[in-house]
């Protein structure tokens, strides 16, 4: 049987290293958006031991991109980004999208 660490939840503005479990507010984070990034997806399935869906990017700017412009709104809700030791969840991924340091170009769908 594998030995799994129970993870801390961590409220959807916040943003976590994964190592500490320190919880900061994303909007006081400063994300290398040129850093590579993996993104963790849910599955759709319902059952809570079914793997994640994986994706990683060569820059945290197009994880972010294609998570708030390509993603479907019903899967957003699952989804984390990974950037070095920081952890990001949804609502922490829109907010880095909405920042003014944010260095692509949005799209309609994103802004809305």
């Amino acid at each position: 049987m594998k030995n799994r660490s129970k993870r801390k939840k961590v409220p959807l503005d916040k943003a976590a290293s994964p190592d500490t479990g320190q919880v900061e507010s994303a909007e006081q984070q400063h994300v290398d958006y040129a850093a590579p990034a993996e993104l963790f997806l849910a599955k759709r399935s319902g059952s809570p031991r079914a793997p994640l869906g994986y994706r990683r990017f060569a820059a945290a700017a197009e994880a972010i991109r294609f998570a708030i412009e390509e993603l479907p709104l019903s899967r957003l809700a699952g989804v984390y980004m990974q950037v070095g030791d920081l952890r990001y969840d949804a609502n922490s991924i829109r907010l880095l999208y909405q920042h003014n340091d944010y260095p692509l170009k949005r799209s309609k769908r994103g802004v809305g």
